[in-house]
């Protein structure tokens, strides 16, 4: 019997970076687990011109099909109206992953980028 390929996705906010480095130390023996960070974008005092600077929201299906072409995925976030939906190919950053390794000396030592 061949065992089919399952993707289960575990998200965590606010996790803490010795958990992620613990995790990342341990992931030769947790195989096929990723630590994938995620942007957020966040402000200081959100109680401040909220009906200028917008909101930001989960693509919905929607949305998706007419996004899809442009390379948005349906776990995106877009923004919804203000400043986030006007300025959304600006925020919106690139797809893909950089994963930066250092050495024992805390010394930035590669780069790798994939999509």
């Amino acid at each position: 019997m061949r065992r089919a390929d399952v993707q289960i996705s575990i998200k965590g906010k606010d996790v803490s970076m010795d958990l992620v480095i613990e995790l990342k130390e341990k992931s030769l023996i947790l195989q096929g687990a990723d630590i994938i960070e995620a942007p957020l974008r966040s402000y200081l005092d959100g109680t401040k011109i909220p009906h200028i600077r917008g909101r930001t929201a989960a693509i919905n299906a929607e949305q998706y099909e007419l996004l899809k072409d442009s390379g948005y995925n349906l776990n995106d976030t877009i923004g919804l109206f203000g400043i986030e939906d006007s300025m959304e190919s600006v925020l919106r950053g690139e797809n893909g992953i950089r994963e930066y390794t250092y050495n024992f000396r805390n010394r930035y030592s590669a780069c790798v980028c994939r999509l």
